[in-house]
């Protein structure tokens, strides 16, 4: 990572530095060199020490350069310089000044490394961003291009009262409608501004705000902002700022965290909440007011998927998306692990309504897609769950071989539970011992006692109600019932063995 004047002023503030240095914050300095005695070779590239007799022979060649001097330099020469220029003059050692730079070099460059190495690893976003915000003073936050604050970086200290992080922290959004007119004018005027800059929302504010549009592709998609709660922005500070934008936008770019989508786009979140990734409840309630959402609403997650698409290209996910949000126009769409899902407000669309049933049940059969479609849910906050549950039923009714376009996961309940259980132990050490004896007999001779059993007991032993389920005349069922006396040693009248036995009767069907 290259350095600027700035930086190494900021750096080396405990030797009282004096400076001459123009504004310019672009980070041109590859390294710093002991400089020649002559003067010759130099490359405005790289940052030079040298002491105040030297320099003062050969300011005609300074010209244009990056210089740090050490001694007693006289001021007129320092205010007349042509180059930039710090001037060091407690008495210190060349040999020991040049070590003490290099150091900064690397310093920056471990932490540029570290955040191309988090960017690399596809971290998420907000490491990436800890990491990036860890060299700023002040705290940083990160909008999307909607002003919706997406996440913070840094320290954010107790006397935030009264100020914007008031706004952003209680709102989730700074709020633009305290601006004055002209002021507001003032602020679009730099919304297409590339460099960062500084703004007040108020003259007679007491904290300066710097802010830095994001750009990808020419496009903004979102903003960073601090103001100088901590420290006094310093134009090293705004220096570091930058580099920090322009390495935002290559990782928000790239990032798989965001997938096809923007940080302009509200979907951001849905994408963050399905990874279990912490989310502020003000951020996503923010994000659902502007679209008449509540957080408690009532909704039901369906995952598409297709065996001959790939929704890895994104000119299939485009198209398919396009053709789901005909029927589902008011949902939340967005493409995800290979997979299309929607969000679904329960009160927009319904699999009651016989009419958007007929509709969406022709959309899969025309575009060849079959879905997974989760129970209603009533936290928005809850939707890596119910996404599981969508993808669920998906897997079951797939893998069962059901000929169907839709599976709704509370066909497939039992099925889930009984694969984690198996998956986390053998499903034969949990069933009773008396029931897998049972099932046994029912095999070897073509009975169905298990299932009389279980419907026995889920009907509360009622013998009518479960002669009626079983659709057996009642003497039948009694018969059926003694025998299975016979053949097991049992006790329903036993509250936890009969909970046992109910679980034993529905888990030995997958032995």
């Amino acid at each position: 990572m290259n350095l600027n004047m700035h930086i190494i002023l900021d750096e080396l503030k405990t030797l009282q530095p004096l400076s001459h240095i123009n504004d310019s914050i672009a980070l041109n300095l590859k390294q710093v060199k002991l400089m020649n005695r002559d003067f010759s070779g130099l490359s405005n590239d790289y940052l030079y020490v040298t002491d105040a007799e030297l320099l003062t022979v050969n300011l005609r060649e300074a010209a244009n350069q990056n210089i740090i001097c050490c001694g007693d330099l006289e001021s007129t020469k320092i205010w007349d310089a042509d180059f930039n220029l710090i001037v060091i003059r407690q008495k210190i050692d060349i040999g020991g000044l040049l070590n003490k730079i290099q150091d900064i070099f690397l310093k920056y460059q471990m932490w540029d490394q570290e955040m191309l190495h988090a960017t690399v690893k596809n971290e998420p976003l907000q490491k990436i961003f800890n990491i990036g915000t860890a060299l700023l003073d002040n705290p940083v936050a990160a909008f999307d291009a909607s002003m919706g604050f997406i996440m913070k970086g840094g320290e954010l200290p107790d006397n935030y009262k009264g100020t914007i992080w008031e706004d952003v922290l209680n709102y989730g959004y700074p709020r633009i409608e305290v601006l004055t007119p002209k002021k507001q004018k003032e602020m679009f005027k730099f919304s297409k501004q590339y460099e960062p800059y500084l703004f007040k929302q108020r003259d007679s504010d007491k904290h300066n705000q710097l802010i830095a549009n994001l750009f990808v592709n020419n496009r903004i998609i979102g903003f960073l902002g601090s103001i100088d709660i901590v420290k006094p922005f310093t134009m090293g500070q705004v220096s570091i700022f930058s580099h920090l934008k322009t390495v935002m936008e290559t990782v928000i770019a790239n990032s798989r965290e965001i997938s096809s989508l923007s940080m302009l786009d509200d979907v951001y979140f849905i994408d963050r909440l399905l990874k279990g990734l912490n989310t502020d409840e003000k951020i996503i309630s923010f994000h659902l007011n502007k679209i008449r959402w509540k957080i408690e609403d009532n909704y039901y997650i369906i995952h598409f998927s297709s065996s001959v698409v790939d929704f890895s290209d994104e000119t299939e996910q485009k198209t398919y998306i396009f053709r789901i949000k005909k029927v589902l126009n008011n949902a939340l769409t967005i493409c995800y692990e290979n997979a299309i899902v929607s969000i679904v407000r329960a009160a927009d669309y319904s699999f009651h309504d016989l009419r958007f049933r007929k509709h969406f049940d022709e959309l899969l059969q025309k575009i060849n897609l079959k879905c997974g479609i989760s129970m209603n849910f009533n936290n928005f906050m809850d939707l890596k769950y119910y996404y599981i549950q969508s993808k669920e039923a998906l897997s079951q009714g797939l893998n069962k071989g059901v000929e169907d376009f839709r599976f709704h996961y509370e066909d497939f309940i039992i099925d889930h539970v009984i694969q984690a259980l198996d998956n986390s132990a053998s499903l034969k050490s949990i069933c009773h011992p008396e029931i897998i004896k049972l099932k046994k007999y029912d095999r070897e001779n073509n009975t169905d006692y298990t299932r009389c059993l279980y419907i026995y007991l889920l009907n509360g032993q009622n013998i009518v109600s479960t002669a009626q389920s079983l659709y057996i005349h009642r003497n039948t069922l009694s018969y059926r019932l003694r025998r299975i006396q016979d053949l097991i040693n049992l006790s329903l009248n036993n509250e936890k063995e009969l909970f046992h036995v109910m679980f034993s009767c529905l888990v030995v069907e997958y032995l």
